[in-house]
């Protein structure tokens, strides 16, 4: 006999999303830790722009306008993501000076093909000279203007199609599921999207963060540095979660490549197996690498005691082992 047992959670009526905005990643993860140690919230993450732009846009041509529009127009680099009940949502909304709502949600996601081709339209790039473009949009009266504008519809969305195509995504966009953000968190269809470009986790783990976060930021912007080395492959933020009432912070970094080119496929390999490296010298850290030997599912044995930086030896070990796997020397 073979067992599985799966733990479901409860679905409350009152549950909704809401999302907070930050330019720089040490503000996103400031908030992440604060709501993360008062156990704000029923899910909570930061999600890079890139994760953002693939879960709404429906072609990857509109994904990458908007990821475009995020960064030179908008100023969004990092989206911190809670669903959480109207209590919850009351405390995020006196800690944000803005967010964004389900309303405004709707509107990008049905509106996307419109906002993508307004890339280098006067009106973004008036808005872009704003000290803060999106509060601009959001706190004034240009969020009117812009929903108009969007002309946020599922006729909108669906003419992104092939013709024979269009009537059959005129009608799944006119399910309100299809704009239901906590809806799209429970029946993902995130993944699928990721693939479009080929993604690859390549660096993931836990992370026990300082008080001030600063060892996270130190880590994200680490794998980053490292990436920037190579010009043949994208690669960006996908998420960081919380765990553990505010103790742990799960990060995935994601890399995209074309998996057909060798040198692409060789620079991926050696990202990873550096970024994993000096994850494993920072200390505190638990690489995916130690959570896949030891299993995925949470164990005291894995998570505790907090790790520290690995030494020479056992590092020595390690990049052995990996040239054994990957028939490469490390």
């Amino acid at each position: 006999m073979t067992e599985c047992v799966v733990k479901l959670h409860h679905v409350f009526d009152n549950e909704e999303a809401i999302l907070v905005p930050f330019e720089n990643l040490k503000d996103a993860v400031d908030m992440l830790l604060k709501l993360g140690k008062h156990d704000v919230g029923m899910s909570l993450a930061v999600l890079s722009h890139k994760y953002l732009a693939e879960f709404i846009c429906p072609t990857p041509q509109i994904a990458k306008d908007f990821e475009y529009i995020c960064i030179n127009h908008l100023k969004m680099k990092y989206i911190v993501d809670v669903i959480c009940d109207e209590f919850d949502k009351k405390i995020v909304e006196e800690m944000a000076e803005y967010t964004i709502d389900k309303s405004l949600m709707k509107s990008l996601i049905l509106g996307a093909p419109k906002l993508a081709s307004l890339k280098d339209s006067e009106f973004l790039k008036v808005l872009s000279e704003e000290d803060d473009p999106l509060k601009a949009i959001i706190t004034g009266p240009m969020r009117k203007h812009l929903e108009e504008g969007l002309d946020a519809s599922p006729e909108q969305i669906a003419k992104v199609f092939d013709e024979d195509l269009q009537d059959f995504f005129k009608e799944v966009y006119s399910k309100p599921e299809m704009t239901d953000i906590v809806w799209l968190h429970a029946f993902r269809i995130l993944p699928s999207r990721m693939m479009r470009q080929r993604m690859f986790f390549g660096q993931a783990g836990k992370i026990w963060p300082s008080n001030d976060g600063e060892n996270v930021i130190k880590w994200h912007d680490m794998i980053e540095e490292e990436c920037n080395k190579y010009d043949n492959f994208e690669h960006a933020l996908g998420f960081m979660n919380i765990g553990d009432h505010g103790k742990i912070v799960g990060l995935e970094y994601d890399f995209y490549y074309d998996h057909n080119d060798p040198e692409a496929a060789k620079n991926v390999s050696k990202a990873s197996m550096d970024t994993t490296e000096k994850s494993l010298r920072m200390g505190r850290i638990i690489s995916l690498f130690n959570i896949m030997f030891k299993g995925v599912y949470k164990k005291e044995h894995v998570f505790y005691p907090i790790p520290e930086p690995i030494s020479e030896e056992n590092l020595l070990m390690f990049k052995e082992l990996l040239g054994e796997l990957i028939g490469e020397e490390i």
